[in-house]
């Protein structure tokens, strides 16, 4: 919805992130030295927010803030946001070593968001300080996520265990959990808790089953790709191989790896399959 002054409301994510242990290094060394790694550090995380489908939102000293979904709309912008996260850590591991780190707060809201401008905010509204709030409250290394955004991820990440943090202006703390890793398991997808009826898509399904079966008697590879336009049922007919798949005996290995919708990363599938 657009309001008169340009601006609107959205649902989307928002990123902090803070470099720790840049203080110290800034008071034993020249400025411009200082200067010229904060420079750095600004590209390296510029450039992996900006590949995730990110804006980035403001540089303010040595922190970050960055929004996912304003001021261009995306589907996943949670899940874009977090992959963003742990791209950010590895990168800035790559470039300083053990020497500096992140602490990270991701956080999923309705924001006001307005036209990007100089020097200026585009994206306000409390998801905004709740995730400014999960970033002070993470320790060095971590990656501090609200529980909206855990819950528009789900089966795509892996979290610790709930916890609640304190934080100022929130007498009642904020839920979150933290960041463990990236999964490539098949994401559950439509409302949960129903049973969806498998309907019309019964040819392909025995065509897939039949290709699998040949597989087994030959002893030979088979590829099989499914092309279709968005919503005709791809993902729900695998799910249904998938499902037929573990009733088989002996049952066969599963092993599932997803392409990002952004990025150049040719054989990012592949690599999720072998890292299962």
């Amino acid at each position: 919805m657009e309001g008169l002054s340009g601006q609107e409301r959205k649902l989307a994510t928002v990123l902090f992130a803070d470099l720790v242990g840049s203080t110290g290094l800034a008071s034993d060394q020249d400025p411009e030295r200082v200067r010229a790694r904060l420079e750095r550090f600004y590209e390296a995380m510029a450039s992996e927010i900006e590949s995730a489908g990110g804006t980035v939102e403001k540089f303010a000293g040595d922190a970050v803030m960055a929004a996912f979904g304003a001021p261009a709309s995306l589907e996943d912008h949670a899940e874009r946001a977090l992959h963003a996260a742990l791209a950010m850590r590895r990168r800035l591991r790559e470039v300083f070593g053990e020497e500096l780190e992140l602490r990270i707060g991701v956080n999923t809201g309705e924001v006001v968001a307005g036209r990007p401008r100089e020097g200026s905010s585009f994206v306000s509204g409390d998801v905004v300080n709740v995730a400014a709030r999960l970033e002070q409250a993470a320790s060095p290394g971590e990656v501090l996520v609200g529980e909206r955004t855990v819950a528009a991820v789900r089966g795509a990440f892996e979290f610790a265990d709930h916890q609640t943090v304190e934080a100022k202006g929130k007498p009642e703390g904020i839920d979150c959990r933290l960041l463990l890793r990236a999964l490539s398991l098949m994401r559950p997808r439509g409302v949960a808790g129903l049973q969806a009826a498998f309907v019309g898509r019964e040819r392909e399904l025995a065509l897939l089953q039949e290709s699998y079966g040949r597989a087994v008697a030959e002893g030979v590879p088979r590829l099989v790709t499914i092309l279709g336009d968005a919503g005709v049922g791809k993902t729900r007919l695998v799910r249904e191989l998938w499902q037929w798949l573990a009733q088989q005996e002996p049952q066969p290995l599963q092993r599932t790896g997803r392409c990002l919708p952004y990025g150049q990363i040719a054989y990012w599938a592949l690599g999720e399959v072998l890292k299962e």
